[in-house]
């Protein structure tokens, strides 16, 4: 069993027993609140009462001081890791996610944060057993997470091998409302699995749109996306498109570290071509120029 699963299982017996002492505790609280409404509910007086009453409220504010605590944890790990100090991130998360909260809320952010930090890591088999876990128990507390964990689930299952695994995920983020950090997020895996199953005509179905899209990504990201968009564009027909995206893609990166990140791209030439001060800014447009010169 992985690190990963256990830690999974872990929460699950931590989330079952803060179920339970949760509802225990507002059972008792609520008799207790009627025991000193009235004389000698189960033969107690109302005087135990309130001191149960006391207990119980006494024992949620603490279980509650707890997961403050864990949940400041939480908080803090995003500032780590754009520190530079991933280590430090995954420590607090890991932390925050094995101890005992009252409150659900802690251990499945945590599980969520972890398993984006798995992700950018490239442990792509503890991304995908995160993701599964938080995505089977969203709640309240993930719902602004939930595209954003599908994303990374879907690309880590491709980065697997597992296809159908990874269109699984994409198809249920067709059609949803996405924000622009998910789009881009998006865009990549959408384009790798593509190229991955062959959907050339997919893959170039919107091309100035994702071209313009993944102008966006940082430089080593944009390169790969331009890369499958110019793979496309020639198993298309498309040579004057594909020429333009890909003398962009080299612009940005090298051709061997795509090539390393994405074996695929070895089909396209082994050289961009030299950009003139007058080149057109988008695929559409390199078409239309390539058709006037002919």
């Amino acid at each position: 069993m992985t690190r990963a699963a256990q830690l999974v299982q872990r929460i699950r017996r931590g989330l079952l027993v803060g179920g339970l002492l949760r509802w225990g505790l507002v059972a008792a609280a609520t008799l207790a609140l009627l025991g000193t409404q009235g004389p000698g509910l189960l033969g107690v007086t109302p005087n135990t009462w309130l001191i149960v009453v006391l207990a119980a409220l006494g024992a949620w504010v603490g279980l509650s001081f707890g997961s403050t605590a864990s949940m400041r944890m939480v908080h803090m790990a995003p500032s780590y890791a754009a520190s530079g100090r991933p280590d430090l991130a995954q420590q607090a998360l890991l932390t925050a996610a094995s101890r005992f909260s009252l409150h659900r809320a802690v251990p499945m952010l945590a599980v969520a944060n972890l398993a984006l930090l798995a992700h950018e890591q490239g442990r792509h088999a503890d991304a995908v057993t995160l993701c599964r876990f938080a995505l089977d128990r969203p709640g309240r507390a993930l719902r602004g997470m939930i595209n954003g964990l599908r994303i990374v689930l879907a690309d880590s299952e491709l980065m697997l091998g597992r296809l159908t695994a990874a269109y699984e995920q994409l198809e249920w983020l067709h059609g949803q409302s996405l924000g622009l950090s998910e789009r881009l997020a998006l865009l990549l895996t959408r384009c790798h699995y593509e190229v991955a199953v062959e959907r050339w005509d997919c893959l170039v179905a919107d091309l100035t749109e994702r071209a313009e899209l993944a102008s966006h990504l940082p430089p080593v990201q944009s390169a790969a996306a331009l890369g499958c968009l110019a793979l496309g564009c020639q198993h298309t027909g498309r040579a004057a498109q594909r020429d333009w995206l890909w003398s962009l893609a080299t612009l940005l990166a090298d051709r061997e570290v795509l090539v390393a990140r994405l074996p695929r791209l070895e089909a396209l030439p082994a050289e961009g071509l030299d950009l003139p001060w007058s080149a057109p800014s988008r695929p559409d447009e390199a078409e239309k120029s390539a058709g006037s010169d002919a």
